[in-house]
Parts: structure tokens; C-alpha cells; sequence
């Protein structure tokens, strides 16, 4: 048996392939919905650079070569060199999904065999005009040797390229004839020209290289082999290799010897040479077994249907649920009938097609918790909409990463369902920070929390952004109010202490704008460096959720800066937080939110404040933060620069084009966020200036 293998280093660079693959798949779906934003794939490639350079680490060859034709599609994709079509999209998105896929087989114990990923990698080489043999996936291994106790004739070095030559011409013959007759005469022909070849090494590399050959020529003599496209192509690289051995070249290409490998292990044992090269190289176990194949591909096909139908679904029935979470009794009983009928519409789809019992389990726990509270109303509380909004995300989430889960994952699961069960049976949940047994929240949870807080920032900055262009609007900061009190609500249950205290502090000063609105209209120049800081702080607060549940330890650190400067000025005010400005109704935070525009636009926020503000600043350097988001943040700016030019331009032709002047005034957005974020506080600092000014 070939040496089972290694997982630890893998396991030491999964989350990291996990976490490129993720935003690849992000941005070929967005691409394949959105085929005009091909440009972004550009960035995407950077993604698979580093995926490849991870298998590469831990010696996936097979797996690095996969990735390397992604990497090649995706880069004549952003350049336009071919069209973005669905067809080919959808090719990138399987081919993704099928890398994530195997790499979790090989964690879980199964062999590494990259042949598997043939079928998924096909399409994506053809897309480009080319073509892909099986044997360009096969990679066994090919440190062992040919036996020391085959036949030899030495002879001196020298004479060695002329032998070569003259077996060479035979060699060419007996592969004419065999091309036009396949005489079983002109292998053996072949044959002997490489078994003469074979005998003068003195080297092991060569010797084994011409042995394998040798057992090919008898792999030739089977119809599968021989009608293969691919092994025809082969007889010409042998030729090739002769003439090289022939000229003085004794190098043994690798790539030469794994595709001899390859046809000699699809083979039948029909001579002892076929036999003796297959159990040298243990090529049996190089190679999925036909069963695993059929059930592989059979199973997959009912699988990834079903999974695409819940993943399809998932989101309506999220929609449900943040319509029952914010609506009256009478509301919520209609909706969750609709709800409870949806679950049940899906049921067999989910039970019969999908695999992984911890999916199903969660799923059908979900179904029957919604039911037991259509059946009693009364259990609707807090608990069991954030348990429920949980569950659906953990959910989604377990769709979205289907082949990656784990042993961790499914503890997840598992300890979700308890949850669950203590809500139908009207029972007290311990804190979720202790029931998953973590240091760290359940990332679904995370994720649903930090949806949560985008939503209700857009809701806050467009409110502030009314009040601050018109301070007489003072309706508008009870909705700003409410969905403040909501962020500190959902960071507070989150432990994140820094944002919950943005959220706190920004509420009091909202309360100080509503309680004192004459002097703010009165003195609108002393509150314009105020409105300004709020409108920093919540930006970098979007950023911030935007991240979670893994946050950059810069951002943490950008993020308790901001907190310090609004202290300032909440000091210089007099204003304090209240002790029960988190007593809110966690009813209200709707933790199944859609990935909405809203959610996604909050990060940049629309506050902007009219007149000029005069800022100092006390020391300014840049000096980013780390190298590799550095990096990602001057390719993102050279797209914007783009942008920005081409804007500028419009703008000295028409200067009252609002679209271009409001395109302008978000590029020097983006450089002033990315800059900070990263660390190039100057940089940000111009920006900034900019954006004031066009502000």
C-alpha cells in the first residue's frame, strides 16, 4: 500500500485555502449574475495565487495544477480574451467547488488521487482552446526504482548516443507500422528498440524511465490504451526523448514519466512487465477504483441538486422569518403558516437527496421548532427569534461550505439543535458564548449579527445624513436613535466591547442633537467637527462588522482610535452614556437579513455633512499595516485611479454631470477608508480633505 497521506500540513493551510476559495466562488457568482463586472477578476486571481501557493507548500502538485488552469481562465477572462458566458461562469463555479471538496476528502482520509478532478477541469481547459488528457492529472509516486536484477549491456559512455540513434530509427519504423496496421509485429519492434535503450543505463533515473517505457509497449497491445488519444501522443514524446538521449541529453523528464505511468496503470496485467511496473509504483492505489467513480458522480449529481434547491430556498425562508420577527401577533401567525408550509414544500428534497445527517437534522429541528411556536404564539420571544435566525444562517452557512464541514462543524450543529429543542420545550438557554464551547461566538451567529449591524447603519446614516443637512428635521433621529440602541444591543451580545461603545456613545449624541435642537440650529458651525466625527466613526464601524467574525487586528486598532476621539468630544459636551441604553427589545434585531444592497452599501456611508470642516491633525504616518493587505489595497486603488480619471475628464466636458462628479466624490471615499484601514493615515488624511470639500 502506497504511503497514506499527510493531513497536518494541510490542516495547518486549510482555513487559508477555505477563506480564498470562498471569496473566488463570491466573486465568479457575482460575475455570472453580473457579467459586465468581469473587471473585478482580476482581483480574484490574486485569490487563487494563494491557494496555489499553499499547495504547492504542502506538495498537492496534482491539486496546484487544477488551480494554475483556473488561475489562467479567470486572467483571459478579466482581459476580455474570452467572452464571460454562464456556460463558463458556471464551469469556474463547479471546478471551485469540486478543489474545496477534495481537499476536505483528503482531511477526512481519503487518498490523494487529483485524476478525481478531471472531470470538473475539463471544461475549464477547453473553455480556453486547448485540450486535457487524464494522465496531466496523474501524479504517483515516482521515487521508487526499476529492479537492480534487470538484464543490462554496458556499454561506454560515448558510444552511448549512437547506439541510441540506431534504436531510434527502429524505433520509428515499428511505430509507423503500428500507426497505419497495428501489427502486434511493429510493437514488438518498439518494444525491443526501448528494452535495448534500457539495458546500456547505467543511471537508475534513465533505466527506469526506458523499463516503464517498455511496459507501455505492452500496454500498447490493449485496445483502451491504444485507441487512447493521449497514448499516440505519448509514442511521439518517446521519439522525441530518444532523439534528445541520442544528441547528449541523458536528463529524464519527469513529466515523461509520469504519463508513461499513467497508461501503464489504466492497463490490464497482461504481461509481467505491466505487473512488475504497476506493484513497483503501486500504481493500483494511484488511481480511484471504478466504483468509486460511478458512486462518486452518481451521488454527487442527486446531492448538488437537492443542496441547490435548499440553497435556493434558504433565503425566503430567512425573509419569513425577519417579517414574523418585526410584526405584530396576527402578522406573525399568517406568516408563519406561510413559513411552516415552505419547510414542508422542501421537506423530501432535503431528506432524500442530502447525505450529511447533520444538515438534515438541523434542517428538520428547524421545521419543528417553527411549528411547535405556529402551535403556541406565546413562545415567540426573544429567544427564540435570535435561536431560530440563528439556525437559518447556520444553515446556509453549512450549505455554502457543504464539503468542508467537519467534526467542529458538526458539534455546531449539534449543540444548535439542543438550542432549539430548549425553545420548543419553553426551557432557559445558556449564553450562546458558552453553549458552543468557544472562546468566540459561533460564526453563523457572527456573521447574522454583523448583517444586522449593516442594516440598521444604513437606516442610522440616513437619518443623520437628513439631519445634518436640514437640522429642523427632527423626526429623523428617533429612527437613528432606535437602530443605535439595536447595534449596541447585538455588540453587546457579541462581547465586542469598542463597537458597543461607538454604538452608545454616537445614540447619546443623536439624544443630544433631539434634546437641544435650537442650539444646534444656532450654532451649526460649532457642530460641523462633531456631525463629521460621528459620520467617521460609523463609517469605520461598517468596516468593521463588514469584517467580522475575522477581524483584522488593525481594524480593531483603527477602530479603538475613533472610540478615543468620540470620547473626546462626548467629554467636551458633557454627555454620558446611561446604564440601560442596552435594555432594549432583542425581538426588534432581525438576524435573518438578505444580503441586500442596503447591507452592502452601508460600509460607505452616505453621511455627508455641507459645510467646509477644519480639522488638525497631530501626527500623520504611513506606514501600512501589513504587506499583504498593502498590496490588495494598491490593486484596488489602481481601479479606482481608473475611475477617478475618467470621471475628471467627463467633468471638464460637462461640469454639471452629477453622475461623474458623484462617482469622483466615491473614489476619494474608497482612498480614504482603504488608506486607513491599511494604515496609510496621510493618504487617507487627502482624501478625506477631497471628499470634504466635494461634500
Amino acid at each position: 500500500m502506497p504511503e497514506a497521506f499527510d493531513t497536518g500540513p494541510l490542516s495547518w493551510v486549510k482555513d487559508e485555502i477555505d477563506q480564498s476559495l470562498k471569496k473566488v466562488l463570491e466573486s465568479f457568482n457575482e460575475v455570472n449574475q453580473t457579467p459586465s463586472e468581469f473587471a473585478s477578476l482580476r482581483f480574484t486571481i490574486a485569490h487563487l495565487y494563494q491557494v496555489s501557493g499553499a499547495l504547492d507548500m504542502v506538495g498537492l502538485e496534482g491539486c496546484k495544477r487544477y488551480c494554475h488552469e483556473l488561475e489562467k481562465l479567470a486572467d483571459s477572462l478579466a482581459k476580455q480574451l474570452i467572452p464571460v458566458t454562464q456556460e463558463v461562469m458556471e464551469s469556474l463555479i463547479v471546478a471551485v467547488e469540486a478543489l474545496s471538496k477534495y481537499l476536505q476528502d483528503l482531511l477526512n482520509g481519503e487518498p490523494d488521487q487529483p485524476i478525481r478532478l478531471y472531470k470538473p477541469l475539463k471544461p475549464i481547459v477547453e473553455a480556453q482552446g486547448e485540450t486535457l488528457d487524464e494522465s496531466e492529472l496523474f501524479f504517483p509516486d515516482v521515487d521508487s526504482s526499476a529492479p537492480k536484477s534487470l538484464p543490462s549491456n554496458p556499454i561506454e559512455e560515448s558510444s552511448i548516443p549512437i547506439f541510441v540513434s540506431e534504436q531510434r530509427a527502429a524505433f520509428q519504423k515499428s511505430l509507423l507500422d503500428w500507426l497505419r496496421t497495428k501489427d502486434p509485429v511493429a510493437l514488438d519492434g518498439m518494444r525491443t528498440a526501448v528494452i535495448k535503450v534500457q539495458e546500456v543505463q547505467s543511471r537508475n533515473a534513465p533505466k527506469t524511465l526506458w523499463w516503464t517505457a517498455s511496459a507501455f509497449t505492452d500496454a500498447l497491445a490493449q485496445e483502451k490504451v491504444a485507441e487512447n488519444p493521449g497514448a499516440k501522443k505519448l509514442c511521439s514524446k518517446l521519439d522525441r526523448q530518444l532523439r534528445n538521449v541520442a544528441m547528449g541529453d541523458a536528463k529524464v523528464p519527469s513529466r515523461l514519466l509520469r504519463d508513461l505511468l499513467y497508461y501503464v496503470a489504466i492497463s490490464d496485467r497482461s504481461t509481467e512487465t505491466i505487473s512488475a511496473v504497476k506493484n513497483t509504483f503501486e500504481l493500483d492505489a494511484a488511481l480511484p477504483s471504478e466504483t468509486q467513480v460511478v458512486e462518486a458522480t452518481s451521488s454527487n449529481a442527486a446531492e448538488q441538486a437537492a443542496l441547490a434547491q435548499l440553497v435556493a430556498d434558504i433565503p425566503t425562508l430567512k425573509d419569513l422569518w425577519a417579517s414574523i420577527s418585526l410584526s405584530d401577533v396576527l402578522v406573525s401567525a399568517n406568516d408563519l403558516a406561510a413559513l411552516v408550509s415552505k419547510f414542508e414544500h422542501i421537506q423530501n428534497t432535503v431528506q432524500q437527496g442530502i447525505n450529511h445527517g447533520g444538515v438534515v437534522n438541523l434542517f428538520n429541528a428547524t421545521h419543528q421548532t417553527v411549528a411547535t411556536l405556529q402551535n403556541d404564539v406565546a413562545k415567540l420571544n426573544d429567544a427564540s427569534f435570535i435561536e431560530v435566525a440563528a439556525s437559518l444562517n447556520l444553515l446556509e452557512s453549512s450549505c455554502d461550505h457543504y464539503h468542508q464541514l467537519d467534526a467542529e462543524a458538526g458539534q455546531k450543529i449539534t449543540t444548535q439543535i439542543s438550542r432549539l429543542n430548549a425553545v420548543m420545550h419553553g426551557e432557559a438557554l445558556t449564553p450562546a458564548v458558552d453553549a458552543f464551547a468557544t472562546t468566540q461566538h459561533d460564526a453563523s451567529l457572527v456573521e447574522a449579527v454583523a448583517k444586522q449591524v449593516l442594516a440598521a447603519l444604513a437606516i442610522v446614516e440616513k437619518s443623520l445624513d437628513t439631519f445634518f443637512r436640514n437640522p429642523e428635521s427632527i423626526s429623523e433621529l428617533g429612527e437613528a436613535s432606535k437602530s443605535l440602541q439595536q447595534i449596541s444591543a447585538a455588540f453587546d451580545m457579541l462581547e465586542m466591547s469598542v463597537p458597543k461603545s461607538i454604538a452608545q456613545l454616537s445614540g447619546a449624541f443623536v439624544d443630544h442633537f433631539r434634546d437641544n435642537n435650537n442650539q444646534t440650529s444656532k450654532n451649526n458651525k460649532d457642530q460641523q467637527s462633531v456631525f463629521e466625527l460621528i459620520a467617521e466613526n460609523l463609517s469605520m464601524l461598517g468596516l468593521y462588522a463588514e469584517e467580522l467574525p475575522h477581524v483584522h487586528a488593525e481594524s480593531e486598532h483603527a477602530l479603538s482610535e475613533a472610540l478615543l476621539r468620540l470620547e473626546q468630544a462626548a467629554a467636551s459636551l458633557g454627555l454620558s452614556v446611561a446604564n440601560d441604553v442596552l435594555a432594549v427589545d432583542l425581538s426588534s434585531i432581525d438576524l435573518n437579513l438578505t444580503d441586500d444592497e442596503a447591507a452592502v452599501t452601508s460600509i460607505h456611508p452616505a453621511i455627508t455633512p455641507v459645510l467646509e470642516i477644519e480639522r488638525v491633525v497631530d501626527e500623520v504616518t504611513d506606514q501600512a499595516f501589513d504587506a499583504e493587505l498593502l498590496d490588495i489595497f494598491l490593486t484596488e486603488a489602481e481601479e479606482v485611479l481608473a475611475s477617478l480619471a475618467q470621471n475628471l475628464q467627463a467633468l471638464r466636458v460637462n461640469a454639471t454631470d452629477s453622475e461623474a462628479f458623484v462617482e469622483v466624490r466615491r473614489a476619494y471615499h474608497t482612498l480614504k477608508g482603504s488608506g486607513r484601514t491599511v494604515g496609510l493615515l496621510g493618504m487617507g488624511e487627502v482624501a478625506w480633505a477631497v471628499e470634504n470639500l466635494l461634500n
